[in-house]
């Protein structure tokens, strides 16, 4: 089951990333700049990310699709 929302909340995350303004910047500090952006969305109470927490997932998130988009 958390397996699962986790894997929504991953999605849900996605899609609000590749309609993040900051998307295309290449800071050292995009993706801390990402999570400030998330928890400004309604749905961020919604979220989980599991046992590694949301810094950690977010930034592996950023650094994958970030990697697959070049």
């Amino acid at each position: 089951m958390m397996r699962s929302r986790v894997a929504e909340t991953k999605r849900e995350v996605h899609s609000l990333y590749l309609n993040w303004p900051g998307r295309n910047q290449n800071t050292a500090g995009k993706s801390m700049l990402f999570q400030a952006y998330l928890r400004q969305q309604n749905s961020f109470s919604y979220m989980q990310f599991g046992q590694e927490g949301m810094h950690q997932a977010v930034t592996g998130w950023v650094n994958e699709w970030d990697r697959y988009s070049i």
